[in-house]
């Protein structure tokens, strides 16, 4: 991949690495220029799409949330398909690098679901939660694309907390399931990723708490139940979202429309 000199020290990373936490760390290399061009070698096992180079006299941090001196890279194919476009008045439709995987729960009712404590929450629910996701370290700073949450979950815990749960499709990743609990200041006081949505399962969002404060478990339009054993008796959870004892073992998934299905919790 060959990148045009700038006057300025290049540095590139060929993708994020993904700690056990979920947070997004990469590794940087200084760029050599020569003749007024680098070039960087993009390993054969690494996605394209997650390579980046940041223009900047100083050197990226691996966990680099800064978006200064990003420069946007383009194939080479698609860079001469616009140019061609160009040249002959033919429109230019951008194409995004994914498909949308979020889950589709736009209806009014689902932008704030309870569940728990009656709690008061910020204003601004959806940048509250972004900016606390992307500060905590889980958003890749190379993503050209990124669909915020449609629907989210508001579970006033027992230890005082709050917890925010919604969703961000990160660039060409699936979409990913967050929790940030803020503090009874209403600060953020951590974040949580509870891993990639699977949008065809019985219980898409089903997310344990740290510090044993619970399960939060969503699916819109459906009644949950819960039980703690494997022969126990159901437990009334709630309607489109619940927050469950964080010794449930199983929930049940009801929907108008069809049988009801049990989910493994710890499956």
């Amino acid at each position: 991949m060959p990148v045009v000199d700038r006057q300025t020290p290049l540095y590139f990373s060929a993708a994020p690495r993904e700690g056990p936490d979920g947070r997004l760390t990469r590794d940087w290399q200084r760029l050599a220029i020569t003749d007024g061009v680098a070039v960087a070698q993009i390993p054969p096992s690494a996605d394209t799409d997650s390579a980046v180079i940041l223009a900047r006299y100083t050197p990226p941090a691996a966990d680099e949330r800064d978006r200064h001196g990003l420069l946007w890279l383009e194939r080479a194919s698609e860079y001469l398909d616009v140019v061609d476009k160009i040249r002959n008045g033919e429109p230019i439709v951008t194409r995004y690098p994914s498909e949308d995987d979020r889950l589709q729960w736009s209806d009014p009712a689902a932008r704030d679901m309870r569940v728990g404590q009656a709690r008061t929450v910020p204003s601004d629910i959806a940048n509250t939660f972004s900016q606390a996701v992307e500060e905590g370290g889980f958003l890749d700073l190379g993503a050209n694309t990124r669909g915020h949450s449609l629907w989210y979950v508001i579970a006033g815990l027992s230890d005082g907390r709050t917890a925010l749960v919604g969703e961000i499709q990160d660039g060409t990743r699936d979409s990913r399931l967050y929790a940030v609990l803020l503090a009874p200041d209403g600060k953020p006081d951590d974040v949580v990723s509870g891993g990639d949505i699977d949008p065809t399962s019985a219980l898409p969002v089903a997310l344990r708490l740290p510090d044993a404060q619970g399960w939060i478990a969503a699916v819109y339009g459906a009644a949950i139940q819960y039980r703690t054993s494997a022969d126990g008796a159901w437990q009334p959870g709630g309607d489109n979202a619940a927050l469950l004892p964080s010794d449930a073992t199983h929930a049940q998934v009801s929907r108008p429309d069809s049988k009801p299905e049990i989910v493994d919790l710890n499956g």
